[in-house]
């Protein structure tokens, strides 16, 4: 709710119950099970208004696993979009020139695409809109692989490998990048992330990525390589420092990589924790170089940033004219264009001042929830007798998801019936507890727990009290 006294009221979300939310919707049809772990906040006792305004219910799962916020987006983007809506003829849109420049400026002033030597400044025939970033992967892969086709037949010799490219993604991942390369008859890669054992911080290992290379043919125009970059990266909230894009860039040129750089949530690096140097993300296209940029897409979307998921509009950064070219064939006839009311709440999101100062009081919101949610997984280390070992709770940066490994949590708390449970560990704790998390089983990672802290912190306050009879002490 937003008013003249307080312009971005952070701490209430109106209930999105009957509103068609995935996200909660979900889980409305599941209760907690009473029991020894039934979360100890009864309908009497749960007076809390911005619980009771949000649609939490004692007996009902509390869901932090979408990726959406439980925050009212800015007004200035709901006026807009009510504005337009007044106007009663809903046509065949495009975007505008104001929302292109609205765009370049927001790039500009917020990421630094036009400074320095070796940045590129983005240009306004490089900009592709497509309903979703998952479908701007796609799109790309698709076309390579149409590519990678038209050359076999082309080809004096039949070619008798039936895959049609390799695409190499760091895991942990989110999950659409793990299961759409089958789509387009390429080949996943999923190599393990490096992890500091003082830090918690995940890294590439590039041993392991030349390890998965040395297995596959050279990359050619009939088997083209594609890595794909999570930058923030989800779901641990790491923002790669201008050093570790560098190598990827190095790797993936001397390798003749395609790079899919997905940065769709470079808007959300959070100021920085307690003793730690400020992160600032930095656009995997300006490390490149130009030969490398000619083969980068940068996908980026309002999405995450603002709220809006829902709207169905990305945006693509696609320097090359001949790849541009090729990612129209590969949207032709199955992808549409996102929705007028997408165009309506990007332009709106990135060009007006509102939404910038929106931001920051999210950001902050963000932090400060981090900080709760961190000292209470450090309290649950310390019960599990996990202080002084590698750290289980890796730290986010940026996003507004954190990353944990539950697995070595319970089991030293003699919990491993949930651990070992045929449901899985997320599916357990819906059950027992009420809070639904997304399982890592999904990233790649099993054993690990995402958990969405975009939300109002009493919201996040009574999931980590629910949370805390499984995870706050001993197995009796």
């Amino acid at each position: 709710m937003e008013s003249a006294t307080t312009p971005f009221d952070f701490t209430y979300c109106p209930s999105r119950h009957g509103t068609g939310s995935f996200k909660w919707g979900s889980w409305d049809h599941r209760f907690t099970n009473p029991g020894s772990d039934e979360p100890n906040c009864n309908n009497s006792n749960n007076n809390n208004n911005n619980n009771k305004d949000a649609g939490i219910e004692a007996e009902k799962v509390i869901p932090m696993w979408v990726a959406d916020m439980d925050v009212c987006s800015p007004a200035c983007v709901a006026d807009a979009l009510a504005q337009r809506a007044a106007h009663p003829v809903y046509g065949y849109t495009a975007p505008s020139q104001a929302m292109r420049k609205n765009l370049i400026s927001w790039l500009n002033r917020k990421h630094h695409w036009q400074d320095g030597a070796t940045s590129h400044p983005v240009q306004n025939d490089w900009l592709m809109f497509f309903p979703g970033v998952v479908a701007g992967v796609n799109i790309v892969l698709r076309a390579l692989s149409m590519q990678a086709q038209k050359e076999r037949e082309k080809a004096a010799e039949p070619c008798i490998d039936k895959l049609l490219g390799d695409v190499v993604v760091s895991v942990p991942a989110y999950p659409p990048f793990l299961f759409s390369p089958e789509l387009h008859n390429q080949q996943l890669l999923a190599v393990p992330l490096a992890r500091d054992g003082k830090t918690g911080e995940f890294s590439t290992d590039w041993k392991l990525v030349d390890a998965a290379l040395a297995k596959l043919p050279p990359a050619s125009a009939q088997r083209p390589r594609t890595f794909i970059l999570c930058n923030p990266h989800n779901p641990s909230g790491r923002v790669f420092t201008r050093d570790e894009l560098r190598e990827v860039a190095d790797y993936c040129e001397r390798n003749n990589f395609y790079v899919i750089s997905d940065e769709i949530w470079a808007d959300l690096v959070m100021p920085p924790a307690a003793g730690r140097q400020a992160p600032q993300h930095i656009p995997f296209a300006c490390v490149c170089s130009p030969a490398l940029l000619q083969r980068t897409v940068t996908l980026m979307a309002p999405s995450k940033t603002f709220n809006v998921p829902g709207l169905g509009c990305s945006i693509a950064i696609v320097p090359d004219p001949q790849l541009r070219q090729l990612l129209m064939q590969g949207e032709k006839g199955i992808v549409p264009h996102p929705n007028l009311m997408g165009y309506v709440a990007a332009e709106t999101a990135w060009g007006n001042p509102q939404s910038e100062q929106w931001l920051d009081g999210l950001l902050q919101l963000l932090a400060d929830n981090r900080t709760l949610l961190r000292d209470t997984i450090h309290r649950w280390e310390r019960v599990a007798g996990l202080s002084d070992g590698e750290p289980v709770f890796c730290e986010p940066e940026a996003t507004y998801l954190a990353w944990f490994n539950a697995a070595v949590l319970l089991r030293r708390l003699g919990r491993d019936d949930l651990v070992d449970s045929k449901k899985g560990l997320a599916e357990e704790l819906a059950d027992r507890v009420g809070v639904g998390l997304s399982d890592g089983a999904e990233f790649a990672d099993a054993g690990w727990l995402r958990i969405n802290f975009g939300c109002p912190s009493a919201t996040l306050a009574e999931a980590l009290k629910r949370l805390d009879k499984v995870f706050g002490s001993r197995a009796k």
